[in-house]
């Protein structure tokens, strides 16, 4: 493989600094340590990079005005403090440290998103050959959230009993506190489902009338965005008043 150029800072690089991203770009090493520790290379582009970048500075600036100076407050600290949640914001906090020795030195990094978009939150294994020929399992955490600008999915090593404390959290954060909360919030999202199914289902009428002789028309394409967007909407039916409260706790720090 031939020297290329890191994309963002130019500088040539040989084969053993090359970090190739998912549209066959290269970074060096030094520009993949500014990324948070959980940052898959080969499943980022460029452009998702530079999107990450952002969102690390962004998820500075709110871990400090919501995080970090309310120690004591009662948000949630999980998975030995690399994810935490704060229900007064309906915000996530994911952190990992970049260098250093053991609990000494290195760069503590944050990304920070609305709880709101929070899709999977389940245990993954992982498998590794030991020295002894053995498998050795690991288990991760998976999270993954949806319509994120920058990173979206994340592994983190847990212990199976972090991440059962991680998905009762988030079990209760989205289906309503306690019984009659659990009703109320189940009673909001089944409504919403309604609306948003008989939308998907229009727009499945609009497609399938739309295609004509094998090909898409506007009119398909149209039944096909609809359907898109609906299938949306189910997912966020009842999820309404946790993105207004993340909405406005971001806006009050980025503007």
């Amino acid at each position: 493989m031939a020297k290329v150029n890191c994309e963002d800072c130019g500088k040539e690089i040989g084969i053993v600094q090359q970090v190739q991203l998912a549209d066959k770009r290269y970074i060096c090493r030094a520009c993949q340590k500014k990324t948070i520790p959980y940052f898959q290379h080969l499943e980022m582009s460029y452009a998702e990079y530079k999107d990450h970048l952002k969102q690390i500075e962004d998820g500075k600036k709110l871990f400090d005005a919501y995080f970090f100076k309310n120690k004591g407050k009662k948000f949630k600290k999980m998975c030995a403090g690399h994810v935490m949640y704060d229900p007064d914001t309906a915000l996530v906090c994911i952190t990992a440290k970049r260098g250093g020795i053991m609990f000494f030195g290195g760069t503590k990094i944050y990304n920070v998103l609305r709880v709101a978009d929070l899709d999977i939150y389940e245990s993954e294994s992982t498998f590794t050959k030991g020295s002894d020929g053995k498998n050795i399992e690991k288990t991760n955490l998976r999270l993954t959230f949806r319509n994120v600008t920058g990173m979206h999915e994340y592994r983190i090593d847990a212990a199976p009993s972090s991440i059962k404390e991680v998905s009762k959290v988030f079990d209760e954060v989205f289906g309503g506190k306690g019984l009659i909360g659990g009703i109320k919030q189940g009673i909001k999202k089944n409504q919403a489902q309604v609306k948003a199914a008989a939308g998907i289902a229009s727009g499945l009428k609009t497609a399938i009338q739309g295609v004509k002789n094998g090909e898409a028309t506007p009119e398909a394409m149209e039944g096909a965005s609809q359907i898109a967007q609906n299938m949306e909407n189910v997912f966020y039916a009842g999820r309404e008043d946790l993105i207004a409260k993340a909405d406005a706790a971001i806006k009050n720090v980025l503007g």
